[in-house]
């Protein structure tokens, strides 16, 4: 599996990305220049400097150090909301495939239902709910992860459920715990590694939509979406406050989703396709 991952060029060079931001959100601390929190009134609206590399925003701020430390945001939201999502959703999917009959039903048209909403809208919806906040747009993005991972579990459970080997072990008298946690989940797993490494980068993408529309993250805490925000008033006199998030916005997801594609094939060596 690894080396034909590693013969997947977009695939490494995806990881390397996302590698280096997350080494960025760790050591943040050490390497922004400034504060990310300082005012400085006097400064508002600077261009690129020695000083401030990607210039100032309507504060004072420095963008550069503001950009590291969203770096964290971003990512503490992604992976905690792609965690809780793939655990809740593993359990209703594996509940779903295992119960059959109307508890499958019950549960499906549960998950449909959340399904039929666009990601975007139904995050708006939660918020508007729960109110703003870093709490809240992890709890929006869970709730829109769920019923995909959800999906996935189930039918990937169906097909293994059908195995000899499952049968045996039932014929056997494995408990059912024993049959899920030992037979099926293992071999569940790669469509959902694949998914939740997807799921990773979507949930960037919704947090900073959120932010953008001033219905996630809020001030001061630094965030791309809201960086975004703020310097999409800029773009004709400081195109860099504006250019840099969103920059940083579109590498991590399109690597996130090449890495995705990599994974696929490299989980998966029935897959015919040739690797360059």
């Amino acid at each position: 599996m690894l080396q034909r991952f590693r013969a997947n060029t977009a695939a490494v060079g995806g990881a390397t990305v996302i590698a280096l931001f997350i080494a960025v959100a760790i050591v943040g601390p050490v390497l922004a220049p400034h504060d990310p929190l300082a005012q400085d009134l006097f400064s508002n609206y600077e261009s690129s400097s020695w000083a401030h590399p990607l210039g100032t925003d309507h504060l004072g701020r420095d963008n550069l150090s503001r950009m590291i430390y969203g770096a964290r945001v971003s990512l503490t939201i992604s992976v905690t909301s792609v965690v809780l999502g793939l655990l809740i959703g593993m359990a209703i999917g594996l509940v779903a495939a295992y119960s059959r009959g109307i508890v499958d039903a019950f549960l499906m048209r549960v998950v449909d239902m959340l399904l039929a909403f666009p990601d975007i809208l139904l995050a708006i919806a939660i918020i508007a709910v729960l109110g703003e906040g870093i709490i809240n747009t992890i709890i929006a993005v869970v709730v829109y992860s769920v019923p995909q991972f959800a999906r996935i579990v189930r039918g990937a459970a169906l097909a293994v459920i059908e195995t000899d080997f499952v049968s045996a072990g039932r014929a056997l008298g494995a408990s059912h715990p024993r049959l899920v946690l030992r037979h099926i989940v293992p071999n569940c797993l790669s469509p959902i590694v694949v998914h939740a490494t997807i799921m990773l980068g979507t949930a960037i993408l919704i947090a900073s939509g959120l932010s953008f529309l001033g219905l996630g993250v809020q001030p001061p805490d630094p965030e791309w979406g809201a960086m975004l925000s703020k310097g999409r008033e800029l773009l004709r006199s400081t195109p860099i406050a504006a250019v840099a998030p969103g920059v940083a916005i579109t590498a991590v997801v399109l690597s996130f989703s090449i890495v995705g594609d990599g994974l696929r094939d490299a989980l998966d060596p029935k897959l015919e396709r040739e690797v360059r």
